[in-house]
């Protein structure tokens, strides 16, 4: 049970060890009052060990001072409204650095989201280049198997027997590296759990859309080149050497 219990705490402008209190030169004691459970009310990372003291206990030894003030309308303009009641309490008093709650967030989640919004265009990039990479080789084996496709629809197979054949083949190859990159993801999940806030690393959801994604856009770039082969002329796909 830790209330009761006496901590030595280094508070910001005692010295490194926290030793020595700032004011009056005594141990920066502190006694253990409560606990209450972890909360995250700084950053969007995992919640950390914070230590809450009221103002009267630490004004003495804390270097920066916040107040905050809930309004119904415009935040911003209740600010002078705030100065001089604060002025009025005593004049020394200056306020600075006035933020609504809005851009305190936006601010914190600044730089997640130029993470996510430059993985987000690496990943666009990356399912671009894997669809035209799909297309063009599907598209250079329909052209290479020309006469055979023409043997097989001769022999009476039908346009879409032709086209299922080159959707299959083109799509098996795909098939597997979903199956491989899903393991992947499981297997990184848990060193990606540091950057995901609100999502946890194995989410269902978002694994099934993504391979649902991906499976489409290589269903679509396997499509024309399977519709091309499906086209042919038996007799002219027969002369072709």
């Amino acid at each position: 049970d830790a209330i009761g219990k006496r901590l030595k705490i280094p508070l910001p402008g005692t010295p490194y060890d926290g030793s020595l209190d700032a004011q009056n030169g005594e141990r920066a004691w502190l006694t253990v009052i409560g606990v209450v459970a972890e909360a995250r009310h700084r950053e969007l990372q995992a919640a950390r060990l914070d230590l809450y003291m009221s103002y009267l206990q630490a004004a003495g030894n804390l270097g920066l001072s916040q107040i905050m003030v809930r309004t119904t309308g415009d935040p911003t303009s209740i600010a002078p409204a705030v100065r001089s009641v604060i002025r009025s309490v005593d004049r020394r008093l200056v306020v600075s650095d006035v933020q609504t709650m809005d851009a305190v967030v936006a601010a914190a989640r600044g730089g997640a989201r130029f993470g996510m919004q430059l993985m987000s265009t690496f990943a666009l990039a990356a399912l671009l280049l894997a669809a035209i990479g799909i297309y063009g080789v599907m598209a250079f084996v329909v052209s290479r198997r020309t006469r055979e496709v023409g043997i097989r629809m001769a022999l009476g197979a039908r346009a879409t027997n032709v086209m299922a054949l080159v959707l299959r083949q083109g799509m098996t190859p795909v098939v597997a590296g979903l199956a491989a990159g899903l393991a992947g993801a499981l297997a990184l999940g848990r060193g990606l759990a540091g950057v995901l806030f609100g999502v946890p690393p194995y989410d269902p959801g978002t694994l099934a859309v993504a391979a649902a994604v991906l499976a489409a856009v290589a269903a679509l770039a396997c499509y024309f080149p399977a519709r091309r082969a499906a086209r042919l002329d038996p007799a002219a796909a027969l002369r072709r050497e």
